[in-house]
């Protein structure tokens, strides 16, 4: 649809006072980690698909899901054909394959020592400046190893950490500004050098249970969550040292297995506390002031484990609350102010399974992407669902084969990328930068909501993807929208 021109009058009054804004930093880039990012909060400073249109697939049959990381124009993922043997094979891979067309460009098998209780199924850390960091430890932090950097162009082996740790797929790492890992697992936090796999620091620490104990980090500390008399808290540690700052007030509870993630500017700590006990089943919002952590607020929230929650480009927090019904738990849009419910999904069918443990990625217009992390029976009760920043539609699902851990992803480019059982996909369409607010029509409300989000210093008026947000987005996107779509 063509856009209406604004007259210059009503242009200029608007231009006038969004010109106000600050500067800002977006966060656009490569899918590193589980999460993401270091925030570990689900958001990539992209344009994702608003349709389900498949770029490519690699039918490569995986036993279990496992999670795409990207770099660049490549994509890195675990496929397994089994389950490792005692005096056998490992039976799995780490592969790279082309974004652009999903040619399969390496693959390698970690070193694998025929012993079970020494080496487990291999999984991918994640990816960053030109390497690719996998390792055998894991299965439930039982299995303690070395991590692996390799060549991502060509899988070559560069570096073995010098310690081991028992860190898995489902706990992550998370990279330090200069790209070092940042380990956290059942018993330590460690930061690796990505130079050299040097140990940089480690420290002890006290997980919940034995997995789902990875961490998130800000630009100078790291936080995790650990178990204490009458619950849980939520510490910060000096991200150049791992020394203990502060901790958060006591989350009451006995278990939890999802870990922590940030707002955009790592000024504020989320935590989904839940064990399957409605009165301790609670989400935390925590602000941090650079001396302690306060609490913002609470609120009731759905069981769920290995949760990989998203936070839009506005900073509301896309998550599970319990059901009104017992019935049908909802999946909804929170104020980040003071966690009030801004927007209900449809339902959704099916979730299946009481213990849930969804994925979400959310782009820079705010389409959300939600994965309902099936690994059960039927394997074909997987889903992942597309809905608008307001969750008031649906605008496309996927039926996936037990998806497990395996997305949803977002590349550097827009691209989806969601692995199952049954292969590797990619999906894109291509957007209309105009339709700013993703409703599929180019109107008033584009402009308007794009003032909005400029005079606010948004993330999502970054238009040029520049990583600042100044007067030439402004210029960018009135020259978009008078051309139209």
């Amino acid at each position: 649809m063509r856009a209406k021109l604004l007259t210059n009058a009503r242009a200029g009054l608007i231009l006038g006072a969004a010109f106000c804004a600050g500067a800002g930093q977006a966060l656009a880039g490569d899918w590193s980690n589980t999460g993401g990012g270091p925030r570990r909060n689900g958001y990539n400073d992209v344009l994702g698909p608003i349709a389900a249109t498949q770029a490519w697939s690699t039918p490569e049959f995986s036993i279990i899901a496992w999670a795409p990381v990207t770099m660049g124009d490549r994509v890195f993922v675990v496929k397994e054909q089994g389950f490792p043997t005692n005096g056998g094979a490992a039976n799995d891979a780490c592969v790279a394959y082309s974004l652009t067309n999903g040619q399969q460009l390496w693959r390698f098998t970690l070193p694998f020592s025929g012993n079970t209780s020494q080496d487990w199924i291999a999984w991918i850390a994640g990816a960053r400046d030109g390497r690719v960091y996998a390792s055998r430890s894991g299965n439930g932090s039982s299995v303690s190893q070395r991590m692996y950097a390799l060549d991502a162009a060509t899988g070559a082996v560069v570096w073995q950490s010098a310690d081991v740790t028992s860190a898995g797929a489902y706990d992550g790492v998370v990279f330090a500004p200069d790209g070092d890992l940042i380990v956290a697992d059942f018993r330590n936090v460690t930061r690796i050098n990505s130079t050299d796999g040097a140990t940089v620091w480690r420290v002890g620490r006290t997980g919940s249970v034995s997995g789902n104990c990875g961490g998130a980090a800000s630009d100078s500390a790291v936080f995790i969550v650990d178990a204490v008399s009458g619950g849980h808290v939520v510490k910060k540690l000096n991200l150049a040292t791992g020394a203990l700052q502060y901790q958060s007030p006591v989350m009451a509870g006995f278990t939890s297995q999802n870990s922590p993630f940030l707002s955009h500017d790592g000024q504020t700590v989320y935590f989904a506390r839940s064990q399957n006990n409605q009165p301790v089943d609670n989400f935390f919002a925590f602000a941090d002031s650079g001396s302690a952590m306060t609490l913002l607020w609470s609120r009731p929230v759905k069981w769920t484990t290995s949760h990989e929650h998203g936070v839009g480009p506005d900073g509301s927090i896309y998550t599970f609350i319990p059901a009104d019904d017992g019935v049908t738990d909802q999946f909804v849009r929170l104020n980040p102010t003071d966690g009030s419910i801004m927007a209900s999904a449809p339902a959704l069918n099916p979730l299946r399974s009481s213990n849930l443990s969804p994925r979400v990625a959310v782009d820079r217009s705010g389409i959300v992407y939600l994965s309902n992390g099936w690994a059960s029976n039927p394997a074909t009760d997987g889903r992942l669902w597309a809905f608008p920043a307001d969750l008031s539609s649906t605008l496309f699902t996927l039926n996936l084969d037990r998806q497990n851990q395996g997305g949803p992803t977002l590349a550097h480019d827009g691209s989806l990328i969601v692995s199952d059982r049954a292969g590797v996909r990619a999906y894109r369409s291509n957007r209309c930068t105009a339709d700013f607010n993703a409703d599929t029509v180019v109107d008033f409300f584009d402009y308007l909501d794009f003032v909005a989000a400029f005079s606010a210093n948004a993330n999502t008026a970054d238009f040029n993807g520049d990583t600042v947000i100044d007067f030439f987005d402004y210029l960018d996107f009135v020259a978009a929208f008078s051309a139209g779509c």
